[in-house]
C-alpha cells in the first residue's frame, strides 16, 4: 500500500471513530452503514432496508437512526409508500 493510501485510510478510520464516539454507537455499526452506502451507491434508505442489511428489527434500526439524527449524521428527506396499506416508510439520508 502506498503512503497516500495509508494516510487516506487513517483519515477514514478516524472519521468513523469520531462519529462512533459522538453518537455512542459502535465503530462496527458505523462501518456497516458506510459499507451499505458504498454497496448501494447512494445514501438514502428506509428503516426496512437498513434493518434487512443489519439483520435486526426496524425498531433497533430506528434507535440507531435517532442517535445519528441527534448529531446531524442522518435526516428524514421524504416518505415512500411501499404497499397499499399501512404507513408510508420514511426515507433517511445518511450523512457520513
Amino acid at each position: 500500500m502506498s503512503k497516500t493510501n495509508d494516510s487516506n485510510e487513517k483519515i477514514f478510520n478516524d472519521k468513523l471513530k469520531i462519529i462512533a464516539e459522538k453518537t455512542n454507537l459502535s465503530i462496527n455499526t458505523i462501518f456497516k452503514i458506510q459499507c451499505a452506502i458504498e454497496q448501494k451507491g447512494g445514501n438514502t434508505f428506509t428503516s426496512k432496508e437498513l434493518s434487512d442489511i443489519f439483520g435486526v428489527t426496524p425498531r433497533s434500526i430506528n434507535k440507531i437512526i435517532e442517535k445519528l439524527q441527534i448529531y446531524n449524521y442522518a435526516e428524514i428527506v421524504g416518505k415512500r409508500v411501499t404497499s397499499t396499506a399501512g404507513r408510508p416508510s420514511r426515507i433517511i439520508k445518511i450523512l457520513i
